[in-house]
């Protein structure tokens, strides 16, 4: 994290505050400074805006930044500081914000926020400025043209899905422009007096996003207003940067609905299990059902086709249960086809599918590698500076995210610095956890050297053994190289004592007999 951060302006958690409702915020405030996610000493991920536009975004080993934010778990952080670039030294790569929020919109549509919407939105118009959504959105080409055809005049959310071009994009689309207020709501001529709404609970930061109540609320109510807080910043300890989009909630029967489905029903549940399980282990290619000599307008007409079938509101009031788990096949299926017909995204996904890793869970696991990596690193300098707390904090991440010996082993060693665990049981228990390192790993230098200290400090002469080989696989480990030039010197010494003592009695044997 580069210098002189300062204090965030606005905090929170994504379960409160999801990646595109922050994206639109920024957006509508026009507001220059970064967004950073997870702790700020050890983010898992930024975006830098310029009046509200994105013009950098970076997480360690992602093949597409906005996408693997997008799949942060609800308890992740988040802090926006203002007029302070976090991603200092990475190249600008400008990107409509419009662009953006549809992107991770895509990846993972908040499917409770935008029914709420479209529910409050029903068959009241919209307007749009033709403009507006020009280049944005990530669209292919004649999906912009059908949709700036429409926003020539008002339109209603029927019409727009209606639309055979725009097919699925369309609750995506009309969502990312409501949440943005480029799309405005139109108030009917005749229209009911109606309750007051209710007070906006996402004032607050740490309320869930509002949707608005009324038609005057849907085109005027902010995305949420961000209440400045001096509160800590609530790290993430126990839930990984980057997690699988699988959830096993799908499985789960809402109240209201019977337990047992009819046989077509319960092939279609049991068809939407499978395939939200193993569609991260599949390419883009290979999600949209083509070769992958495919060209783009081949992608658009297979995702239109697959639109159909998987967008969650076609789904029955009986499989609600897996409309989640639905949503999210869609949400691959539409970043499929976005990347696929877009020439310059198409082009980096080729390279990729040619290095491998091109599937989300490839990406997820390089992900993982990489931020445990940089966690490792972040261990070994709060170490250095004496900050024994927080290097501990940065190793168990490490060894949660990818249990190499290394990590492992650096971990034991905070572990053994605990005042608990100074007892020669306690002890012994960190050096088997050490042995099973050495064992994994014959050239771990760190379980050699952190073990011989373990086993000396209970009195085990195995102890230089491990000294000794750490220094071999690691000669400027200098704390190794010590312990074995004094053992060595002690030894000598030692040796020299006996001699000594042997000299000393074979002269008073001879000075004995001469005596007689």
């Amino acid at each position: 994290m580069p210098q002189g951060r300062p204090a965030p302006l606005a905090q929170g958690t994504l379960d409160k505050r999801p990646v595109s409702h922050l994206l639109a915020y920024v957006y509508e405030r026009r507001l220059s400074g970064s967004l950073v996610f997870g702790d700020p000493d050890a983010s898992v991920g930024a975006i830098v805006v310029r009046e509200g536009a994105p013009i950098k975004a970076d997480v360690p080993g992602a093949f597409d930044a906005y996408l693997s934010l997008a799949d942060l778990p609800g308890p992740t952080a988040f802090a926006y500081f203002d007029s302070f670039d976090a991603l200092e030294g990475v190249g600008e790569v400008p990107l409509h914000p419009l662009t953006a929020i549809a992107r991770v919109l895509r990846r993972r549509p908040p499917v409770e926020l935008m029914r709420s919407m479209f529910e409050r939105v029903g068959t009241r118009e919209l307007s749009v400025a033709a403009d507006a959504v020009k280049d944005a959105l990530g669209l292919g080409v004649l999906q912009v043209e059908a949709l700036a055809a429409m926003c020539q005049g008002p339109f209603t959310l029927d019409a727009l899905r209606a639309n055979r071009v725009l097919a699925g994009e369309a609750d995506t689309v009309a969502y990312a422009l409501l949440i943005t207020k480029v799309a405005q709501v139109l108030a009917p001529s005749t229209q009911k007096p109606s309750m007051p709404p209710p007070r906006d609970s996402s004032a607050d930061l740490g309320a869930p996003p509002s949707t608005p109540s009324s038609s005057a609320d849907v085109a005027s109510a902010p995305v949420g207003r961000m209440r400045l807080s001096r509160t800590a910043i609530p790290k993430l300890t126990e839930e990984r940067a980057v997690i699988s989009t699988r959830d096993d909630r799908a499985s789960m029967t809402p109240p209201g609905f019977p337990a047992v489905l009819s046989p077509a029903l319960e092939e279609r549940r049991r068809e939407i299990s499978e395939r939200a399980a193993k569609i991260d282990r599949e390419n883009y290619f290979e999600m949209l059902g083509l070769p992958q000599t495919a060209g783009g307008e081949e992608a658009q007409n297979a995702y239109l086709v697959l639109a159909k079938r998987w967008h969650p509101d076609r789904l029955p009031p009986e499989l609600a249960a897996v409309r989640e788990a639905c949503a999210r096949v869609f949400a691959r299926l539409s970043e499929a086809a976005s990347t696929l017909r877009d020439d310059e995204q198409r082009k980096r996904y080729e390279l990729l599918l040619k290095e491998g890793g091109a599937t989300p869970e490839d990406q997820e696991k390089i992900a993982s590698v990489l931020e445990a990596a940089t966690a490792f690193q972040k261990a070994e300098v709060m170490m250095k500076r004496g900050d024994i707390a927080k290097a501990h904090e940065f190793a168990a991440l490490a060894v949660r995210l990818d249990s190499q010996p290394d990590y492992i082993a650096i971990h034991t060693w905070l572990e053994a610095m605990k005042p608990e665990n100074q007892a020669p049981e306690q002890v012994r228990s960190l050096i088997d956890v050490l042995t099973k390192c050495v064992t994994e790993s014959v050239r771990c230098e760190r379980a050699f050297f952190y073990r011989g200290t373990l086993r000396k400090r209970i009195g085990d002469p195995g102890a230089m053994d491990d000294f000794r080989i750490a220094f071999e696989l690691n000669p400027r480990n200098l704390d190794a190289q010590r312990e074995v030039r004094v053992h060595n010197m002690r030894a000598q010494k030692e040796a020299q004592s006996q001699h000594d003592i042997e000299v000393r009695k074979k002269s008073g044997l001879f000075d004995r007999l001469f005596k007689k």
